[in-house]
């Protein structure tokens, strides 16, 4: 099982290599678009990369590092084709590539091998029947990363912006935002893991836990409007670009944490009712 593991790796890695290098080739080429569009098409040409080995796999999951590799890459692309070395745009940087890594790391450690795929998109998959694969193709794949690159609009307008270049000290607002939200998902995660380590089956009930049902999804949630406010601290003509934020808070709203819950119910029963009533859907 662990050489089956060390293959599936490879292969992810292989695919990922593959849909980062088809992706900055169609971003260097089409440099007759503006870059917002530019990049956007890239990182749609890199989810279809990524969307063919998940056909030739027959497992959805091998979507699920995308959410953090595609920011992960695109992010010093762009600073360098936008030649943005300004310190707003360093420190963005930091703060969004230690968010990634982090969620990257945590992927990899939950990672077990192409033979196992997320519960959620086996639910997808009984629930449409024939049209599985278009939901596999839209629902899995392109929506979350329209949702990701919507979330990076602040950042990409910013770095497109060669005259923002003055240090605004209200912008570590956002930046502290984004690393206590990103320390909220580590530890939330830290404490899932131990708790599963330590042999125990039940609802997760310890630490932050104890208090909220999902506090790695608020961590989720609220580093992009942390991105988002550190973007409009540079710069406040962008304000227009929270959309990406409000976009990313309904899916996890009333798509993940619906599903995330009915499937908790069905797993833990009696034990997931009372555990709702004594915590609260965050913190």
């Amino acid at each position: 099982m662990k050489n089956y593991r060390l293959v599936s790796f490879l292969v992810v890695f292989v695919t990922y290599v593959s849909a980062i290098l088809i992706g900055t080739v169609s971003f260097l080429y089409m440099t007759f678009l503006p870059v917002i569009w530019n990049l956007l098409i890239a990182d749609l040409i890199a989810t279809a990369v990524v969307f063919a080995m998940s056909i030739v796999t027959s497992n959805a999951s091998m979507y699920d590092p995308y959410w953090s590799v595609a920011p992960l890459a695109m992010t010093p692309l762009l600073m360098v084709f936008t030649k943005s070395y300004d310190i707003n745009s360093i420190l963005l940087l930091v703060f969004l590539e230690i968010w990634a890594i982090r969620l990257t790391a945590n992927w990899a450690y939950l990672f077990k091998g192409l033979d196992h795929q997320d519960w959620r998109y086996m639910t997808l998959r009984e629930q449409s029947g024939r049209l599985y694969p278009l939901v596999n193709l839209f629902g899995i794949h392109y929506i979350p990363t329209l949702v990701v690159f919507s979330c990076l609009v602040p950042l990409i307008e910013l770095y497109a912006d060669s005259s923002m270049t003055e240090f605004k000290p209200m912008s570590l607002i956002g930046g502290l935002v984004m690393l206590i939200c990103t320390a909220l998902e580590l530890i939330a995660d830290m404490q899932r893991h131990r708790f599963r380590e330590g042999g125990n089956k039940g609802v997760v009930n310890v630490g932050l836990w104890k208090h909220g049902r999902h506090p790695n999804y608020l961590g989720e949630i609220g580093f992009w409007y942390g991105l988002y406010a550190f973007v409009v601290a540079v710069d406040p003509s962008l304000w227009w670009t929270f959309f990406g934020c409000v976009i990313n808070t309904l899916l996890f709203l009333f798509a993940s944490i619906p599903m995330a819950e009915k499937n908790s119910a069905k797993r833990h029963g009696q034990e997931w009712e009372e555990y709702k009533k004594e915590s609260r859907l965050f913190i």
